[in-house]
């Protein structure tokens, strides 16, 4: 009994030892499953703050990128509007000289136009008419005039129809010198 006693007590004490074996082995594969746990958790934390960074990267260079985009814009606008100013301020000149040169045509225009009504009056007074020769006979001579006043040459550009009045008309001007 004694005997049979101790083997139970052996029996009972190895397959206690064997239990506490097993709860330390489990007890060393719960701790390794909670270590590998943790690793795992800080290393999905570590791609998250890494995703993180990356995608507030991302959001700086987008807001980096639109913020330049709106600078060049900004400067496109005010690059068109200098331009625009400056087109204005060239049409404004131009349109300024073009009303002087107007003027300055018509001021010359005239005086042209005084001029020669005054040599039509003076080549006038010297043409002899002749009796057969209508009233209204008209002749144009192209007069090349020196600084003088004195006629250079007279040519007949557009005829009276009577070349008695042609030649009359071609004496006056050389009768009427200086111009």
């Amino acid at each position: 009994k004694a005997e049979a006693e101790r083997k139970a007590e052996a029996e009972r004490k190895a397959e206690m030892e064997q239990r506490a074996e097993a709860e330390q082995k489990a007890e060393a594969e719960r701790k390794t499953q909670a270590k590998l746990k943790a690793l795992a958790e800080k290393k999905e934390q570590a791609e998250e703050k890494e995703r993180a960074r990356q995608k507030a990267q991302a959001e700086q260079k987008l807001l980096a990128g639109q913020k330049a985009q709106a600078e060049q814009q900004v400067q496109a606008e005010q690059k068109a509007k200098a331009e625009q100013e400056r087109a204005r301020a060239e049409q404004k000149m131009q349109a300024e000289q073009e009303r002087a040169r107007a003027a300055q045509a018509a001021a010359v225009g005239k005086e042209v136009a005084e001029y020669k009504a005054k040599i039509i009056a003076k080549i006038r007074r010297n043409i002899v008419m002749l009796p057969d020769i209508p009233y209204n006979a008209r002749a144009e001579f192209d007069v090349t005039l020196l600084p003088g006043g004195m006629v250079l040459n007279s040519i007949l550009v557009k005829p009276s129809g009577s070349a008695a009045y042609d030649s009359a008309v071609e004496r006056a001007i050389k009768k009427a010198e200086p111009l």
